[in-house]
Formats: structure tokens, C-alpha cells, sequence
């Protein structure tokens, strides 16, 4: 009699339907994983999981009456879900791949975009890719786990990333090359202004940076030969010698931003025998009056009163000391100027005449907490760290379309808001005498402002984003 023979036709994928054989018998009973029964001589089962993987048994009868047992293996094999993440936009020729991980092995292969791309760990989750031209690449990542298989695409978009150049410029012609350098900033929280790049001026006063990110920038040109230009000082773009009426420059993507600098040309002073001098140091970061190192390179402007029209001005040494000669008779105040600190307090009304020439220690301190990042005179006393680490201020959201909401997680009193945009121009001031206000944005022009909330003890300054 012959035997009796099960079989099936796997593997599977999860999913499939398992198919049993038995032959050589009139009857037959199965039994298998998950508590599978079955009487049929080839029961199927639909919508296999891996669970159902396993040794599956019939048992056979054949027309006298005789029993016999067969076996068959099944195996149902987990498919690999392909997930190849979520399509984006790249400033850059170059982007990352980045799938979920799965089981079995996996590859990135190239379905189409407008030049050829490189990837560069093909069998990689996440893979750095490059690419020869700009534009949208379909990437597919294929997933494969014992014959079982799977794929997505996304769609990956790059652009060229942005650069900015210009020339610099004065009443003379333009500035010689090597005689500057131009210095590009990212604004951010007081004490926390991001130096990106810089570049010394090539033929005809020319800059150039290139492979940028979209963001909001200043520019800064710093003379290197002063004694050529003997009138002019270092300039923000545009036209201005302070960093808080620097204006203010979005680059985006695939776009080339061409600007002129037009550097500040100070009318000087006649000459005369007054002298004012000072040292610039690091206040310490938990307060107190103890210095820490000179400030090197900071700009100082001697401003005449009233109309605050700068006639002289020099930079800090690398002690942090600072000495500006040959002051005529007159009414003078100073402004520092340290990109990314605002001038908290100054001197003023320095009243030089023919027997009160020489004005010493007009001495200042860059605070560099946080919170209270700024520039300040030698009388300030400052913040006890304790008063600042209690006065937590959240500001949500940011950025911000209509408005923001301002909340504190202590008592707040006789407190005061100041919307300030990069010019240092107040646009709107409120009253804060509880732990939330909101504020209204949705007034004001997209770009970047300043958020100033200052109580008899505190100031605190945080930059949003209005878009």
C-alpha cells in the first residue's frame, strides 16, 4: 500500500494562503500550529501569519481501514515593511536618506530625477546621497526578507544653496583689496550672535559667500588698513556703525543676493587736547564685580552730544584698553559696539572744556549671562545668579504668525515688554504684572525682532521669528 505523503507548497509571505497536500487515503484529519484542524485531503488557510509557521500532520485512512501519519513543514516568512521616511528639501547638493530599519536586508536604489545621483551606503538606513543638478530625485527603498519583499519611494528635493556678495564702497571709490574684511552673522539671543563666515575684500572691494543656509544674516565690514581711510569706520550693512541698525538679510534657496556696502564716513572733530580712555572686560557669568578677560577688538565711538554724531573712534586693545586722543571742546557720550550685546548703560555728558581734558576708567563690562547678555558701565551691579536662575520665562510660539504667548513661572511685578526690531527701534512696549500675556504679531512685518522683558531686577531678551 503506499504511503501516505503530505506536502505544501511554501514558503509563504505573511499574508498568502497556505496550501496542504495529502495523497494515498479516503480520509484524513490535520493538525498544526494556532490549533489548525481540518478533514479535507488539501485544506488551505488564508491570511498567514508567522505564527502559523511550524510541522503541520495528517493522519491518513486508507480503504481497509489502516491509519498512517505524515508530516509537512511550513514556513511563513514576516514581510519587511518598507518605510523610506518622509520626502524633503535640501539646500544643498548633497541630502540624507534616512528609512526605518527593518528585518532581512534592504537597499536604496534611484528611480528618476533630472541629473544622476550617488548614494553613498546603498544598503544603509540612513545614507548620504549627492547629487550633479538641482532639482527633485525619486529614491526607492527596497526591503527583502527570505523572497518575502517590499518597497517605498520618496521624493527628494534639492536646491542650490544660497550666496551673497557684494562690493564695498566709500565717497573715494571703492575699498581696495585686503584693505577689509567682511564678517556674516546670524542673529540670534543676546551674547549669542553666530560669526558664520569671513573673507578679506578681493579686487574692487568684491566678497563672496557661498553654501549657505536659508536663514536671516548680517554683514560687517571691518577695515584692516585704517590708515587708507582715514574717515571712515567699520560699517554694518547698510550704513550704520552700530550692529543694532544692521539690516537685516534673508537668503533663500537657489537664489544669488547681490548687496553694496556703503561704509560710514565719520565727520571728524577739529583737533584738541582731551583724552578718554577705558577698559573693556568680561563680567563674570554668575555675577558680581569680578572681571575676567579683556574684551579684544571691541569698537568704541566717541558720540557728540546732542545729535549723537560719532567723530572718533578706535578699538579695543589686547588688554581690552581703549584711548581716543585730541578731542576738541565739547559735549561727548560713548557707544561699544560688540556685535550681538546691546549698550545697556554708556557714559554721557562728558563735558570736555580747556582745564577738563583728560577722562580716565570710563570702564565697561560685557555681561555674558544669558539672560542679561549686554554691555554695561563699571558702577553697574549686577544680578545676584540666583534672582536670574528663578525668573523662568517661556515664549510660545516660535516662530510666530498672529500670536505669542508670553508666560512666566514666577510672580512677576511692575515688569514691561519691548518688541524691538533690528534697527533698535521699539515697535511696541506693554505693562507685565502677571504670569502670561499674549502678544500680537500678526501687526507687525515678517523678520526677525527682539523680545525684551525687563523687571527692576531682571532683563531678559530672546529673539522670534515673525513669519
Amino acid at each position: 500500500i503506499p504511503p501516505t505523503v503530505a506536502s505544501n507548497t511554501g514558503p509563504y509571505c505573511e499574508g498568502a494562503t497556505i496550501m496542504l497536500s495529502a495523497v494515498n487515503g479516503v480520509s484524513f484529519v490535520w493538525s498544526g500550529p494556532e490549533g489548525f484542524t481540518s478533514t479535507l485531503m488539501n485544506p488551505t488557510i488564508l491570511s498567514s501569519t508567522s505564527l502559523m509557521s511550524g510541522t503541520y500532520a495528517v493522519t491518513a485512512t486508507n480503504p481497509m481501514g489502516c491509519t498512517a501519519v505524515a508530516t509537512t513543514n511550513v514556513v511563513v516568512n514576516e514581510i519587511p515593511i518598507a518605510e523610506a521616511g518622509t520626502d524633503a528639501i535640501f539646500c544643498s547638493l548633497a541630502g540624507i536618506l534616512s528609512a526605518n530599519p527593518t528585518i532581512g536586508s534592504a537597499a536604496w536604489t534611484v528611480i528618476s530625477g533630472p541629473g544622476s545621483a550617488n548614494i553613498m551606503s546603498v544598503n544603509s538606513y540612513n545614507s548620504i546621497f549627492t547629487v550633479d543638478v538641482e532639482g527633485t530625485y525619486v529614491f526607492q527603498w527596497i526591503t527583502e526578507n527570505n523572497s518575502c519583499r517590499d518597497t517605498d519611494i520618496v521624493n527628494m528635493t534639492l536646491l542650490l544653496p544660497p550666496t551673497i556678495s557684494g562690493t564695498l564702497s566709500y565717497s573715494g571709490g571703492q575699498i581696495a583689496s585686503g584693505d577689509a574684511k567682511v564678517f556674516l552673522y546670524v542673529p540670534e539671543a543676546n551674547g549669542q550672535h553666530l560669526l558664520i563666515d569671513s573673507v578679506v575684500v578681493g579686487a574692487g572691494g568684491s566678497f563672496l559667500f557661498e553654501n549657505l543656509s536659508e536663514d536671516f544674516y548680517y554683514l560687517h565690514a571691518k577695515l584692516i588698513n585704517n590708515s587708507a581711510y582715514p574717515n571712515i569706520t567699520d560699517t554694518y550693512y547698510d550704513s550704520s556703525y552700530q550692529w543694532t541698525g544692521a539690516s537685516l538679510i534673508q537668503l533663500l534657496c537657489n537664489t544669488d543676493t547681490v548687496v553694496d556696502i556703503n561704509m560710514y564716513e565719520m565727520t571728524p572733530a577739529t583737533t584738541g587736547n582731551a583724552n578718554i580712555s577705558g577698559t573693556i572686560t568680561v563680567l563674570s557669568a554668575k555675577g558680581g564685580k569680578a572681571t575676567g578677560e579683556p574684551v579684544h577688538g571691541a569698537e568704541v565711538f566717541i558720540e557728540q552730544e546732542p545729535n549723537d554724531q560719532p567723530v572718533a573712534n578706535t578699538q579695543t586693545d589686547t588688554d581690552g584698553y581703549y584711548i581716543v586722543e585730541n578731542l576738541p571742546d565739547g559735549v561727548y557720550s560713548i557707544y561699544v559696539d560688540i556685535p550681538g550685546f546691546p549698550l545697556f548703560e554708556t557714559y554721557s555728558n562728558i563735558n570736555v572744556t580747556s582745564t577738563d581734558t583728560i577722562f580716565e576708567n570710563l570702564n565697561f563690562f560685557v555681561d555674558t549671562a544669558s539672560a542679561t547678555a549686554g554691555i554695561y558701565i563699571d558702577d553697574f551691579v549686577s544680578i545676584p545668579s540666583q534672582n536670574k536662575e528663578n525668573w523662568i520665562l517661556s515664549f510660545y510660539p516660535n516662530p510666530v504668525n498672529d500670536v505669542l504667548k508670553i508666560t512666566s513661572y514666577s510672580e512677576v511685578n511692575n515688569a514691561s515688554i519691548e518688541i524691538i526690531d533690528l534697527t533698535g527701534k521699539v515697535v511696541n512696549s506693554y505693562p507685565f504684572n502677571s504670569k502670561e500675556i499674549v502678544l500680537d504679531f500678526s501687526i507687525l512685518n515678517k523678520g526677525v525682532y527682539f523680545v525684551k522683558v525687563q523687571s527692576v531686577n531682571n532683563v531678559y531678551l530672546i529673539k522670534i521669528v515673525k513669519y
